[in-house]
């Protein structure tokens, strides 16, 4: 799972997490595309065997 924690508008993590362990993450400004592909890319890097990621990113659409 990648998921961000902020604290504060524009200071967080980008955290990866396999069976309730953190293990990697990201000091991020915000949640953004590229650093999902930055963190990724190290995953790959590390060989870290993965088949596939649950990814909590933004906001729902908001209903009018």
């Amino acid at each position: 799972m990648l998921d961000a924690t902020f604290f504060g508008r524009s200071y967080g993590f980008l955290i990866t997490r396999i069976k309730g362990k953190n293990i990697h993450w990201k000091v991020i400004d915000g949640e953004k595309i590229r650093y999902y592909r930055e963190i990724l890319r190290e995953l790959i890097a590390l060989e870290f065997p993965f088949s596939c990621f649950v990814i909590n990113g933004r906001r729902g659409v908001k209903s009018l």
